[in-house]
């Protein structure tokens, strides 16, 4: 209605309901501000839902936009400062058209990231397409790389499932429900990817499908897992890794179980700084639903919790998982959400938010908004770069785990999560008053541990797997 130009029609009585107003409470500052300059900046694209991606492609040093978005092709646009400036065409990536999952991952470890995107698994089943940076400029090597997957994917990511140095492949299929499953591909080093799911164990009934799915190493065995959001009929998978390319379902053991539910997105982070992975589950929730969860009299009855909404899984570090759901208060089926970045554009030492809120239909596409932290640097920071040596060239899989006083702060390097986004590899730890960081802890995907002694807070370092340190900024 908001769209429509002119006055906006008066809305019938029984389409009005009392709403749930978001306001901080009366005398409180908000704790977080932000500012959308999005369009100050050039990238304020109007489209619908599909993802982002953040990585220095052309090596000048600042981080670019790759974007995707239902309706429209991908753009690319490159960081000139001030701001961005629609670099698609000279990328060599005009007229590709949006996916679900833009990739910037550097596949072939030669220090430029590539491109890697899962197609529209509604629009049914497509070739997946690759792309190889040569020099900020891509060229598409799907076909002579062998990972094309024929699916009709969703979500892809990457891990070094083998700890051999080179990033594998994992791709949820199946959102149609025409037979394709999720799929895993091994990097064989040399450019080409073999396709090793039937190997590893991971054999799934044709009418199950994913749309969501998450990596990370959930017991701390040096292994990266896969969990897979179950989409009805399908319950959630947990894949543990057990080298050599073999995986096993434990879901049930670890209690990873809730009721079937439409299954979304997902992902596998330390919500409560005890240094283990925990799981969040997200659904795509009936209109309906979603509607009446935003009305101010909406109420869950405990203990009943709707089968879409969002889970919240505690790792408990015995490789079992508890379910919070109640405790964090996610009862209710979730508001809508897309893609959300987290990345230092600006490097002004704060974490901004690009974000994506369009939806899937051309009526409902939006502006896309870049939000700019005004506030975050009242606190203490570090930031870390990590420089590999044995392990693959984005150190995608290494924990990072930084203490100080009785604080500890976890954080793992992902090759893209949630929706097949791309964060910034750089780490980024908050640590509120304290001035002093006692100690950093690395543990690289190639087995090597590391601990960095006493450091200040407020400074970029960057640490070189088997050696040492140095400041940045």
């Amino acid at each position: 209605m908001d769209q429509l130009p002119g006055k906006a029609p008066p809305i019938p009585k029984q389409f009005l309901f009392p709403a749930r107003l978001l306001l901080p409470r009366a005398g409180q500052p908000p704790l977080l501000e932000f500012e959308d300059i999005a369009p100050r900046l050039g990238i304020d694209r109007y489209d619908g839902n599909g993802t982002a991606a953040w990585a220095d492609y052309d090596g000048d040093g600042d981080l670019d936009l790759f974007e995707a978005g239902s309706g429209e092709f991908i753009r690319v646009y490159r960081n000139d400062g001030r701001r961005f400036t629609d670099a698609t065409a000279q990328a060599g990536l005009a007229g590709v058209p949006s996916g679900y999952s833009l990739n910037l991952v550097d596949y072939d470890s030669d220090g430029r990231p590539d491109l890697y995107i899962s197609l529209n698994g509604w629009s049914g089943p497509m070739k997946n397409r690759l792309f190889h940076n040569t020099g900020g400029r891509f060229e598409d090597v799907t076909d002579k790389s062998g990972a094309g997957d024929p699916g009709n994917g969703f979500v892809s990511l990457w891990a070094d499932f083998d700890n051999d140095g080179w990033l594998d492949l994992a791709i949820a299929n199946g959102v149609l429900k025409d037979g394709s499953v999720p799929q895993i591909y091994r990097n064989n080093g040399d450019g080409t990817f073999t396709n090793m799911t039937r190997q590893a164990g991971i054999v799934e009934p044709p009418e199950y499908g994913a749309i969501g799915i998450a990596l990370g190493d959930n017991n701390l065995d040096g292994r990266v897992d896969i969990l897979i959001n179950g989409l009805d009929p399908a319950l959630h998978r947990l894949y543990r890794n057990l080298g050599n390319w073999k995986f096993r379902d434990v879901a049930r053991e670890a209690g990873l179980v809730q009721p079937l539910h439409n299954g979304f997105v997902c992902f596998l982070f330390d919500y409560d700084n005890d240094g283990r992975p925990d799981a969040l589950t997200t659904s795509l929730a009936a209109w309906e639903s979603v509607v009446a969860a935003l009305r101010i009299d909406s109420a869950v009855p405990k203990p009943r919790v709707h089968p879409d909404s969002s889970r919240l899984f505690g790792n408990n570090g015995d490789g079992t998982f508890s379910d919070l759901t109640d405790v964090v208060k996610f009862q209710r089926p979730g508001n809508k959400r897309k893609v959300v970045v987290f990345i230092d554009c600006e490097e002004d030492r704060d974490l901004d938010i690009y974000a994506q809120s369009g939806g899937h239909y051309p009526g409902d596409f939006s502006r896309n908004a870049f939000c700019r932290n005004l506030k975050a640097n009242r606190t203490s920071w570090l930031q870390v770069d990590l420089k590999a040596a044995k392990c693959n060239r984005d150190a995608s899989g290494a924990r990072l785990t930084a203490r100080s006083g009785g604080l500890l702060v976890f954080r793992e390097v992902k090759g893209s999560e949630g929706f097949g986004a791309t964060s910034q590899r750089r780490r980024h730890f908050g640590f509120g008053q304290a001035r002093l960081v006692d100690s950093l802890e690395v543990r690289w995907p190639s087995g090597v541990a590391q601990t960095v002694g006493l450091l200040d807070a407020d400074q970029v370092i960057e640490v070189e797997e088997g050696g040492g340190r140095r400041r940045v900024k």
